[in-house]
Order: C-alpha cells, then sequence, then structure tokens
C-alpha cells in the first residue's frame, strides 16, 4: 500500500497496487481490465504508459465529484491501469511515477488532449 495525500482535506488515504480492483467492485464491474480506448492520440490500452502534456488533476474516484488527491505536472508519466466506464470511457485508472493511484481524465473540458503516449 502507498499512503497518498488529499490535497483538498490535507488528510491522507491509502491507496494499494491494485485499487483498480476497488474501483470495479464499486461500480458493479463496470471498470474494463481490457481493451482499448480511442482519444484521438492513439490507442489507450491497460499498461501502457502515458505522458501528461499539461498539468491534471487526479481524483480518488472514477467520478468527476471525488475528491482531488492531487496534480500531475506536465511530463508527468503514468501507467494506465484501467479503463473508465461510458463508450468512449473518458477517465483512465492510473499509477503515477509516485506509486499512487487514482482516476484521470483523459480530455479536458474544452476537448484537448491531456496525454500523449
Amino acid at each position: 500500500m502507498r499512503v497518498c495525500h488529499n490535497m483538498q482535506s490535507g488528510q491522507h488515504f491509502l491507496r494499494c497496487s491494485h485499487g483498480y480492483d476497488q474501483a470495479k467492485a464499486a461500480t458493479g464491474g463496470a471498470v474494463t481490465m481490457s481493451g482499448a480506448l480511442d482519444c484521438g492520440l492513439s490507442c489507450i490500452e491497460t499498461g501502457m504508459t502515458l505522458r501528461a502534456v499539461s498539468s491534471v488533476l487526479v481524483r480518488e474516484e472514477e467520478s468527476l465529484l471525488s475528491c482531488p488527491a492531487r496534480v500531475l505536472g506536465c511530463g508527468s508519466t503514468v501507467v494506465v491501469l484501467a479503463l473508465g466506464t461510458g463508450s468512449p470511457p473518458r477517465r483512465l485508472c492510473v499509477r503515477d511515477a509516485d506509486v499512487c493511484e487514482g482516476w484521470v481524465s483523459t480530455v479536458a473540458t474544452d476537448s484537448t488532449q491531456l496525454w500523449s503516449n
């Protein structure tokens, strides 16, 4: 397990190395563990490494209403653990270089890309 800091509440929370399993259970199995997402840059698949092309907000859960956990700076790298719900999924469960896990968007609210491979 890895202790991560919640920037909104100032509290710490635990993320295990398989946080996507918790998300899968919480959504009734809706988190996809395989497959691919085409969001304009190329195919995003579980297991691949992505690089942030701008600052990206990481949330504790897939929902955009969940607590912000941290902000990844431009150039940060993550490993994709799972694709979110929806078709196509707009959220990804990722693990960053600090081994913290959370959920990020694939594109910004203005539809600009947040990731490159």
